[in-house]
């Protein structure tokens, strides 16, 4: 069976959603979902600083308070189920590693390894897993330019991004096009 590395944010922890509703909730403003994968300039303003290292970094409860993606910790159940190594790989800055043990302790998905890289590093360096699924259009693409195989995990921030891989829209496809690929190995 196949080795499958997850990225964490927008493919299992549903960071986006998170995010706004957060926002939301503490600055009574309507977020809308992102449509670019900068969302600095949409946030930077309605907080009123850096929204990442700032904000967020002195509310880390509020991450580990993100939802899953629907679907997601049955789907991960059923892919470790058929036999696959599931590794969730994810980049994160120093301060922000607690929140993947805290969000793993209270969501449990069902993984055989956590791969936490410093921002920037790219994922391949960190992984061997065969297949990665992700929803950041640049890991897709130098996961594919490694020889490995990818799929990019469909967001509003990454709609109108074109990547030379397969792409699924929630983790129903994504269990149904990884049970497909693996019958037409046998």
């Amino acid at each position: 069976m196949t080795e499958i590395a997850l990225d964490f944010d927008d493919v299992i922890c549903a960071f986006g959603l998170g995010i706004r509703d957060a926002v939301e909730h503490e600055f009574g403003v309507r977020v809308e979902p992102f449509k670019e994968w900068n969302i600095t300039e949409v946030l930077n303003p309605i907080v009123g600083e850096d929204w990442f290292g700032g904000w967020l970094r002195e509310r880390p409860q509020r991450w580990v308070d993100f939802p899953a993606i629907d679907g997601a910790i049955g789907g991960i159940k059923q892919l470790r189920r058929d036999g696959h190594y599931i590794e969730v790989v994810t980049a994160k800055p120093e301060w922000a590693e607690f929140v993947i043990w805290e969000w793993f302790g209270k969501h449990r998905p069902p993984v055989n390894r956590v791969t936490i890289v410093d921002v920037g590093v790219p994922k391949t360096e960190a992984s061997d897993a065969e297949l990665l699924v992700d929803d950041a259009p640049d890991n897709v693409a130098t996961w594919l330019r490694d020889g490995r195989d990818a799929i990019l995990f469909s967001q509003s921030h990454n709609i109108h991004e074109e990547v030379n891989a397969p792409r699924v829209a929630n983790w129903r496809e994504l269990v149904e096009l990884v049970r497909m690929e693996e019958a037409v190995k046998l």
